[in-house]
């Protein structure tokens, strides 16, 4: 068994960094801030809400929602699959991700969602100040069950325990096992293959459970998070190791933009007939559902190939933004509750309550990444490599920064 491990893990070593998604990695997590600060204005449920909500904003939202974390979560297979190749066995790779997801997570739930916690206690009567909860309630309060412990950290939590799945699989698997679905996912390079089959048992998948399991909960419960996220984890990390989907996904992008555009219409159109706190009827939901599913699975396709046609290219400035999109991940959303509970009083309109959030917000997470990337031991809680292993990094950024001056 170790023996048949070592050799796939040999056969991945070769695996190279593509640097057009890199590019996507760091584009979808930028996206995240003003995503999340249009969330502070639209009319759904979020943390905490602008007194005025954006009745507007709901439509260019509900283009970004249905793919936005699936497009991480195959980068985030893909990632796996070349790091994998790197190490000298799955339990090095466990160790590996654990260090760079665990950590981040145990910090950032100790201390960065804290003032996100105080503001929905707020909301709910909590009479005193962020000081005083920090000092005194925010255990309480955190530990209670009202609330998400981890609130937007999740992703990091999700990807961390279909991470311990995949090692798990690797390890105990047979071989027959692992070389068939090495076989499916070659497969799936053929004709269109890989855009429609993925599709159809997602959208059935989703549709299967819609009336029997509530969405959203936690890593144990969110059965509709796991059908959306696990699907192209599992495809990032067969990318990797199968170049022959690489053609299949040029071919497929025609097909995948109409079908993208026909569930754009579909989710703009739910958006206009059925504003928050309206519910559509049963076959209604099961489309508008399925419009959600589908896109979820097309549009990072689509992004990836472009990523493969246009992006994959170096340059100075993505190794600086790749180290950055972690720490400005771990803080954003926090700045933007925060920030967005103090200034709610004062009734701004939107023209200048949403460039003044996004502002404040990019200002704190780059002085965050900026200070904490200058203190060795706090880089691998923030989601930075150990400063010896960034050396070279800071050396690049250095000539760039220098070069013709």
């Amino acid at each position: 068994m170790h023996e048949a491990i070592g050799a796939q893990a040999r056969r991945t070593d070769r695996i190279e960094r593509h640097y057009g998604l890199d590019w996507l990695r760091i584009g979808a997590f930028a996206l995240l801030i003003p995503y999340h600060v249009g969330m502070y204005f639209a009319p759904g449920g979020w943390v905490v809400h602008a007194g005025e909500r954006v009745e507007w904003i709901d439509f260019p939202l509900a283009m970004i929602r249905p793919w936005r974390l699936c497009l991480l979560f195959l980068v985030s297979g893909y990632a796996s699959r070349a790091l994998l190749g790197k190490l000298a066995s799955p339990a090095a790779f466990a160790r590996a991700r654990s260090e760079r997801l665990l950590l981040p997570l145990i910090f950032g739930t100790a201390i960065i969602v804290a003032p996100q916690t105080w503001v929905r206690a707020a909301q709910a009567g909590y009479p005193g100040s962020l000081w005083q909860f920090l000092l005194h309630d925010r255990w309480t309060a955190m530990l209670s069950g009202r609330w998400s412990l981890v609130e937007h950290l999740w992703f990091v939590d999700y990807l961390w325990v279909y991470t311990m799945a995949l090692v798990a699989a690797m390890l105990w698997l047979p071989a027959r096992t692992k070389a068939w679905l090495a076989a499916q996912a070659a497969r799936l390079a053929s004709g269109w293959r890989v855009l429609m089959v993925p599709l159809a048992l997602v959208v059935l998948g989703r549709l299967s459970i819609l009336f029997l399991i509530p969405q959203g909960g936690n890593v144990l419960t969110d059965w509709h998070g796991h059908l959306s996220y696990i699907p192209p984890f599992l495809f990032g990390f067969a990318l990797a190791g199968t170049p022959a989907l690489w053609p299949a996904l040029a071919r497929i992008v025609r097909p995948a933009i109409a079908i993208t555009i026909a569930c754009a219409v579909v989710l703009w159109w739910a958006e206009a007939a059925w504003p928050e706190g309206t519910m559509p009827g049963h076959l209604t939901a099961m489309l508008i559902l399925a419009a959600s599913a589908a896109m979820g699975w097309t549009m990072p396709l689509i992004l990836v190939a472009v990523a493969e046609r246009w992006l994959k290219r170096d340059h100075p400035l993505r190794a600086p933004a790749a180290e950055a999109v972690f720490p400005f991940y771990l803080l954003h959303q926090t700045i933007i509750v925060w920030v967005g509970w103090e200034i709610r009083p004062l009734g701004l309109p939107f023209a200048i309550a949403y460039p003044l959030l996004l502002a404040v917000t990019l200002a704190a997470c780059f002085a965050f990444y900026l200070a904490g990337r200058e203190i060795a031991w706090l880089r691998p809680w923030i989601g930075l490599s150990p400063a010896s292993a960034s050396a070279s990094e800071r050396v690049k950024r250095a000539q760039f920064l220098t070069r013709g001056s």
